[in-house]
């Protein structure tokens, strides 16, 4: 497997650590920050709806007021008849007007003459008509008093109201008595309404139209016509929307601030009073505080880190032990040990490791044991070692191992048992068929001698020949007899030759058990370099193993050569001993009888040595053949004594192996 590079695990886990501290103190310090920021936008919100209540509270109760004193007016103009007598009615509203400053004129528009009398004493035109007037049509369109819109004043361009109530007697509308009242108090209201340092409040009209602003430029004026005008609220600021009571919108002012707004109605009037919020300002706390958080959240975070690394560099400090001794038993020391005494889970790692390189020892102490034993050829010591999980295998490759080659050694010290019999068989044998050639050919040679001193006699009794032919045919017979013997000599020379190819197998076989065990011990060897230091043991015994098949191999062939020429001459030599010696005898028996012929009928004696000299011929060829076998005969019983020497030499290599 590729090792890979990279941080440490102590870097890993304080940054991973770090890391969800950071990410949880900003996920909290996200969360306070949105809580606190609505909740300083609530006390705000809060403050603004709070100061606007008062506001509308104080100019509800200002307007009602006016109302009211009106009302009580149109009561006083009842009760005291003022509108039968005019000079009454006028001295009347003159003191009324009198009875609050910021009653502008008072007056009373009758219904029947459509006239109208003022309190200040000003005569309007002779065509005006208080009927057709907006106050006039209002008032009586209410049981209670109106007021009207704001309007400027034309003498003293100060802004206006109207607040009128209709006079009625017995249920018939007398007329309408109405007030000019300035609103001076009313913007003085409006402008005192604070709710924060930037913000104010603007008061519009039931459609929206502006009553009393900061910017005075949006304030009602009159145009060169006389006319009143009037700014929208909502021409002040293109993204204005109309927010309802007590909610509030964002939009852009006309001095392009961001603005929060919020609107109450005034109950008498139908007015709105709204208040505007700085964006800024009311955003100001929500951004300190974030500020405030990202600084105390990096000062945190920085502490937490501090003491995270100096926590984990001193929780980490054993693993550096662990490390060097881990490197030490990679390195092929057992005996290692750890001071790390705690009982946590670096403790815990640090016993695992002790107990695995004690039973890891253990396991290698009794393998090194065993291959011990293997290497002086004994295969039966098994383990007395439990192996558990994995090591378990160790154990079977092991009885595996004893069991071949106790199987092996086995089969080939049969087999060489076996060769070492034969050996000895073959040796034997082989003796005693060159002790007999010896004697045969001995024999032979004095046959010779007679048979040349038979010679020299049939020269002297040549006229004795021609009566002994007859004789000289039987022993012809005898010779021919001999010849057809020594075929089915050859014959059993091919028997032999087919039983020692039989023999061959059998020295082929054990060719292939010395190979497999060549190869047995080439595993072995391969399995002891894999298994290091502790195999080097094993590798000698798979060496010497090897070695020896291969002169079991060696030996094998040379004992199969030399058991086909042994067999092959033995057995030729034998049969050909057998069929001459059986042949001369007859050939004696016939040559006696040609003696007493030769002796009895020297007449016959020519023939007899024309029979000589043919049997002279022949005892040559069989003296021959007899030779040749006495030396093949030699070599068998050299090979066989050799092998008899590797056979004994191979027995005495593998008493040395022990099941």
């Amino acid at each position: 497997m590729k090792i890979k590079k990279g941080r440490s695990l102590q870097w890993k886990i304080l940054f991973c650590i770090s890391c969800l501290v950071i990410a949880m103190f900003f996920v909290m310090t996200a969360i306070t920050c949105v809580m606190v920021s609505k909740e300083y936008q609530a006390q705000a919100k809060t403050a603004a709806l709070s100061k606007l209540g008062d506001g509308v509270s104080t100019l509800d109760g200002w307007l009602t007021n006016k109302q009211s004193l009106v009302g009580f007016m149109g009561q006083d103009v009842l009760v005291n008849k003022y509108a039968s007598d005019r000079e009454t009615c006028r001295s009347f509203l003159s003191d009324c007007t009198t009875r609050d400053p910021d009653i502008y004129e008072t007056y009373i528009g009758f219904a029947e003459d459509k006239t109208i009398i003022f309190g200040s004493g000003y005569e309007p035109p002779a065509d005006y008509d208080p009927t057709t007037r907006s106050w006039y049509k209002a008032a009586l369109e209410s049981s209670d008093p109106i007021i009207t819109e704001p309007y400027t004043d034309v003498q003293t361009n100060r802004q206006v109201i109207t607040c009128a109530v209709k006079v009625q007697e017995n249920g018939e509308t007398i007329g309408v008595l109405g007030a000019d009242i300035f609103i001076d108090y009313l913007g003085e209201v409006v402008d005192s309404i604070k709710a924060d340092e930037n913000g104010y409040s603007a008061l519009l009209t039931g459609d929206g139209r502006i009553v009393c602003h900061q910017n005075h430029a949006f304030l009602p004026v009159v145009d060169d016509n006389g006319n009143d005008v009037m700014t929208g609220f909502s021409d002040t600021s293109a993204d204005f929307v109309q927010p309802v009571d007590g909610g509030f919108v964002s939009f852009t002012d006309y001095d392009g601030q961001k603005v929060r707004y919020c609107q109450q109605t005034i109950p008498s009037t139908g007015w709105k009073l709204g208040y505007l919020l700085n964006s800024k300002e009311f955003n100001e706390p929500t951004v300190s505080l974030i500020v405030t958080m990202i600084v105390m959240a990096a000062v945190f975070n920085g502490l937490i880190a501090v003491c995270i690394a100096l926590l984990l560099k001193k929780m980490f400090a054993p693993m550096k032990d662990i490390a060097d001794n881990s490197s030490l038993v990679a390195s092929g020391k057992l005996d290692v040990s750890f001071d790390y005494s705690y009982d946590d889970e670096i403790g815990s790692v640090c016993r695992a490791i002790e107990n695995n390189n004690r039973v890891v020892k253990m396991y290698i102490g009794d393998i090194e044991k065993r291959l011990e034993a293997i290497s002086h050829g004994d295969f039966s010591l098994s383990s007395d070692v439990e192996y558990i999980g994995d090591y378990a295998s160790i154990k079977v490759s092991l009885d595996r191992i004893s069991d071949s080659l106790n199987t092996v050694f086995s089969g080939i010290e049969r087999a060489s048992a076996a060769v070492f019999s034969g050996a000895e068989g073959v040796s034997a044998e082989s003796g005693q068929l060159s002790e007999s050639v010896s004697r045969q050919n001995a024999l032979i040679d004095e046959i010779a001698s007679g048979m040349k001193f038979l010679s020299d006699k049939i020269d002297n009794n040549v006229s004795r020949t021609d009566s002994a032919k007859n004789t000289a045919h039987r022993a012809a017979g005898a010779v021919e007899e001999g010849s057809e013997r020594m075929k089915h000599l050859l014959e059993a020379m091919e028997e032999i030759s087919d039983a020692s190819a039989k023999i061959q197998n059998i020295i082929g076989t054990i060719e292939d058990i010395a190979f497999q065990t060549n190869i047995l011990a080439l595993n072995a060897s391969v399995e002891a370099a894999r298994a290091g230091a502790a195999g080097k043991g094993f590798a000698v015994v798979a060496d010497e193993v090897r070695n020896l098949a291969g002169k079991s191999a060696e030996a094998s062939d040379k004992t199969a050569n030399l058991i086909e020429l042994s067999v092959s001459a033995a057995k030729r030599g034998m049969e050909i001993a057998k069929g001459t010696s059986e042949s001369l005898d007859e050939v004696v028996s016939c040559t006696e009888e040609i003696d007493n012929i030769i002796i009895e009928i020297n007449s016959e004696s020519h023939e007899q040595r024309t029979c000589v000299d043919d049997v002279n011929e022949k005892i040559g060829h069989v003296s021959d053949f007899v030779n040749s076998s006495a030396a093949n005969a030699e070599e068998c019983a050299a090979a066989s004594r050799e092998l008899n020497s590797q056979a004994s030499e191979l027995k005495n290599m593998l008493d040395n192996f022990r099941a």
